[in-house]
């Protein structure tokens, strides 16, 4: 019997529930439902194999690293593979992890994005990597797989968001250099959290643990990247790989199909309107309309 192991996934498919570090935005039960991961049937991975390569990995093998300018589709044939936040660090968390049938990644394999999570085999075993430009091609010629790889994507993007995974802004809610940047993050759809200053001991240690006065505010701490002193839009996006507004693509789907780029934009689909949340008029926060 083909065990199935855990993490972030689509809606539609079959598998267990993920297992979430404590501490997430979401509740558990939150998680276990929208989490619930599919396993590819027997014809799936015959379809991958046509973009893709096997490779057998052993334990402790990285498959991609927080900071990667791009990484693969991976699809476990055989062992188990771990998504890790701040990977080697303080802190380091798994998010979840994966069994046989099972795929990695998420939105910002197709958008273009810097990798912000680990992937490490926990196990010996086996593994398809499908590369980026072939993902693409895929998502263009294989239509089933495609809505399946898409919805998951973006409910991944969800999930990760509200668990606070990707770039953290530190920063005031009253800074307009503050506003600016989380408008940003919400424009281009990058998973991240806001540390508000206000009222936060968490983002004070971390000023603190950084050496960060007061006076550089707003920061942005990039996974496996640079950390940022109140950086302009061009070297945020620029930091998460995130494409810039004049390149072609709306909502940062660059080379994929139009029905792929759709999804990415949200039109209806898990995880539309996903973002961090937005100071409005007043000190009262509210959450970002996304601009398309």
């Amino acid at each position: 019997m083909r065990q199935r192991a855990d993490g972030p996934e689509g809606a539609s498919g079959r598998g267990s529930p993920p297992r979430f570090a404590a501490g997430g935005a979401r509740g558990p039960v939150q998680q276990a439902q929208a989490g619930r991961g599919p396993v590819l049937d027997s014809a799936q991975p015959e379809v991958l194999r046509r973009y893709g390569s096997e490779h057998d990995v052993a334990t402790g093998d990285v498959l991609f690293a927080d900071g990667d300018v791009s990484y693969d589709l991976i699809v476990v044939l055989a062992g188990q593979v771990q998504i890790i936040e701040h990977r080697g660090q303080p802190g380091g968390r798994v998010i979840a992890t994966y069994g046989p049938s099972q795929f990695l990644g998420e939105i910002g394999l197709l958008t273009g994005q810097r990798a912000y999570l680990s992937a490490v085999a926990s196990t010996a075993g086996r593994v398809l990597r499908v590369p980026a430009g072939q993902v693409r091609v895929l998502m263009a010629q294989e239509l089933g797989l495609s809505e399946l790889i898409l919805r998951t994507f973006l409910l991944r993007h969800s999930i990760l968001t509200g668990l606070g995974s990707g770039l953290t802004l530190i920063g005031s809610r009253f800074d307009a250099g503050t506003r600016r940047l989380l408008e940003v993050l919400a424009r281009n759809r990058l998973a991240s959290r806001w540390m508000e200053l206000e009222g936060s001991p968490e983002a004070e240690d971390m000023l603190r643990e950084l050496d960060v006065p007061v006076g550089d505010l707003p920061i942005v701490i990039v996974p496996g990247g640079p950390l940022l002193r109140n950086p302009s839009s061009r070297e945020l996006r620029a930091a998460r790989g995130a494409p810039s507004p004049r390149r072609p693509g709306p909502g940062g789907c660059h080379g994929v199909s139009p029905r792929v780029r759709g999804g990415c934009q949200g039109g209806g689909r898990p995880g539309a309107g996903a973002g961090p949340h937005l100071p409005s008029q007043g000190g009262k926060v509210g959450r970002c309309q996304r601009v398309r």
